[in-house]
């Protein structure tokens, strides 16, 4: 099963897709993610190698690397790239955005420490089905 994002509001990102592949079935499981560029109004054979050649596959971890070994990124490796590349931008909102990285490492961090010593607050109510 495919679906995609399209949460975009810049240009740059307008010219990209960003497609989920649900690998088991339940939509709470994201663990494959294609990035690339989107499909041109025009998508003959060519158009698609192209995409093919230009998309980018994101593969998330599946279960704790204690049990399961290392599988895919976590979504913590993904900010501390993100944090990386921030870092030498110099523009004062890369700044803000850099801040706001950094906080969602510390709480992703938080919630792992709370779900080891079993004192986790839980799924947040604020997140619908559709939102995930």
């Amino acid at each position: 099963m495919k679906k995609f994002l399209t949460s975009h509001d810049n240009d740059n990102n307008n010219s990209l897709s960003i497609e989920v592949i649900c690998l088991d079935g339940l939509w709470d499981s994201h663990h494959k993610y294609v990035v690339g560029p989107a499909k041109p109004e025009t998508d003959n054979k060519q158009a698609q190698l192209n995409r093919m050649k230009m998309s980018t596959t994101i593969t998330f971890q599946q279960g704790s690397i204690k049990e399961h070994g290392v599988n895919g990124v976590t979504n913590e490796s993904l900010l501390i790239i993100l944090e990386h590349r921030l870092r030498y931008q110099k523009e004062p909102e890369m700044a803000l955005a850099l801040t706001k990285i950094q906080e969602a490492l510390l709480w992703l961090n938080q919630g792992r420490r709370n779900k080891e010593e079993g004192t986790g607050i839980g799924r947040p109510v604020f997140l619908k089905e559709e939102d995930e």
